[in-house]
């Protein structure tokens, strides 16, 4: 499993650059946001801890997303750039949980 400790240690051997595409993800509901949150940023510090680990010959690294990772409620037409970021979605998850 990609969430796991270590997983990407053999992954990243020998290679110069990695392209993170993916995130655990299931359309199962799991009861609770942290079912997706967590399991999808144990991934990304995953492979960063792996790309970074001393042994480790990664120049660079690519971190794809959703865009449901940028997007708000507007009701005008407008640029996203690296700044922006749906805080709404992460404050409703907190204040509702489960629900």
């Amino acid at each position: 499993m990609i969430s796991q400790e270590g997983a990407f240690d053999d992954a990243v051997k020998g290679v110069d650059a990695i392209e993170h595409v993916a995130s655990p993800a299931t359309l199962v509901h799991t009861g609770h946001p942290d079912g997706l949150i967590i399991p999808a940023v144990n991934g990304v510090l995953g492979i960063l801890k792996s790309a970074t680990a001393p042994e480790a010959t990664v120049k660079r690294i690519v971190i794809t997303s959703s865009t449901a990772a940028i997007m708000s409620q507007s009701t005008e037409p407008r640029v996203y750039k690296e700044t922006d970021w749906n805080e709404s979605a992460v404050q409703e998850a907190r204040e509702k949980g489960a629900n």
